[in-house]
């Protein structure tokens, strides 16, 4: 799973190269498509290690 250090460090990348090139719209609405499903399933991957551990706790 993905810590939020990990998921902060990239987006602190893609910020920079959003910066940094000179990228037309398709191109950013491509990186930060990628960087939405990247923050989504590290969301949901938290959510299912949470409840492992509340289940595990429980048992």
């Amino acid at each position: 799973m993905r810590s939020l250090d990990e998921l902060k460090a990239v987006a602190d990348e893609v910020q920079a190269l959003l910066a940094s090139k000179d990228l037309d719209v398709v191109e950013c609405l491509f990186i930060l498509s990628l960087l939405q499903y990247v923050m989504f399933h590290t969301l949901i991957e938290a959510e299912i290690a949470g409840r492992l551990e509340e289940s595990g706790a429980a048992a």
